[in-house]
């Protein structure tokens, strides 16, 4: 029975010692893999490439099959416009970090996990000693009623027993009884018979009774114990750690590509500001051009507009309209002279009355 107590606590030692262990290295390597960094700038980007990649599209494509595109997209059939090497690496490094987060998402609950199995390990290993203990008690107990129960059973054949059996006998009913009794009369015989076969009886089928709840509590425990330690075997040794490995060698490579994607990026970045500013520009500035031609020609057409109009004619003097409706001759009349005032220049004398 020391054998099972024995294996049991070497059970909790190895296993309860090296899952903490896992357990703070897990932590350890999810904190490694948890660097903050702000993914928005290259959202930004993606969408000025992308907005690009449209630009090349167009200056690259003919009317014709631009219209044919249209016409797909509506039905769902347009191929989608080949993106340029700036955007996929930019799609690429949105990619990795959504995998990250979901990745980092699922790892931070394996140390809980590991730490709620250890303590439930320790509780299980402990349950496990005590039911070893109890059924190991319950074995002893067994075997000895067992025992006792043949002695029990020559009581009643103890008249033909020889003198050395029945002294044998007698010192074991005094031991189960725990009272110095004389079974040579047949009275104290029958009694210690009847009293001894009922606790024996009792006792058999107490642990009859109880054996098959011990015996199925310790089998329970020990397949926990067994899918614990699968786990810790599958799921960590085996399965988090190259895991988060390979979680760790992608963060390393998601921060080169950020990396090379500010290098690269802001020059990228500015081409395409250039050409799509000075497509616009081009767009405005025929639009003005416009204006101002249409301007331009709205005076011209007013200048000679003003030109086919007659002149107005000065007002006629009345006297001279009287002249043409009496039919005289307006020769005779002579316009009017405007008068020019008349300024008389004399020495006033102050006259005193």
């Amino acid at each position: 029975m020391e054998a099972y107590q024995t294996t049991a606590i070497i059970k909790a030692g190895e296993t309860g010692i090296d899952r903490l262990v896992a357990a703070q290295y897990a932590e350890a390597c999810i904190e490694r893999v948890s660097a903050a960094y702000d993914i928005s700038p290259y959202e930004t980007q993606l969408g000025a490439s992308q907005e690009s990649d449209k630009t090349a599209y167009r200056k690259s494509t003919g009317l014709a099959k631009r219209v044919k595109r249209i016409l797909l997209m509506c039905v769902g059939k347009a191929e989608p416009i080949k993106p340029s090497e700036r955007t996929l690496q930019l799609e690429r490094i949105l990619m990795a970090d959504k995998e990250m987060k979901t990745s980092a998402a699922v790892f931070k609950e394996i140390p809980p996990t590991i730490k709620r199995n250890t303590e439930r390990y320790d509780a299980l290993v402990s349950q496990e000693q005590k039911l070893v203990a109890k059924i190991s008690g319950d074995t002893a107990d067994y075997e000895s009623a067992e025992k006792d129960r043949v002695v029990i059973g020559s009581i009643l054949d103890y008249a033909a027993l020889s003198d050395e059996s029945r002294k044998s006998i007698g010192e074991a009913v005094m031991g189960m009884m725990g009272l110095d009794v004389d079974i040579s009369d047949a009275e104290t015989r029958q009694m210690a018979y009847t009293r001894l076969s009922a606790e024996n009886k009792s006792l058999i089928e107490k642990i009859e009774i109880n054996f098959p709840f011990d015996e199925r509590e310790l089998a329970s425990a020990r397949r926990q114990m067994q899918v614990i330690k699968q786990y810790d075997e599958k799921k960590v040794r085996k399965g988090f750690i190259p895991a988060m490995d390979k979680l760790h060698e992608l963060m390393c490579e998601l921060n080169e590509a950020m990396n090379k994607a500010d290098v690269e990026g802001p020059g990228a970045d500015l081409e395409g500001i250039s050409e799509r500013c000075g497509q616009h520009i081009a767009e405005l500035k025929a639009m003005r051009e416009q204006k101002e031609a249409e301007a331009e020609l709205e005076i011209e057409v007013v200048k000679e507009m003003e030109q086919l109009e007659p002149a107005p004619q000065a007002e006629e003097d009345i006297k001279l309209r009287m002249y043409r409706a009496l039919g005289l001759d307006s020769a005779q009349y002579s316009a009017p002279v405007a008068e020019e005032p008349v300024i008389i220049e004399a020495d006033f004398t102050e006259v005193k009355l």
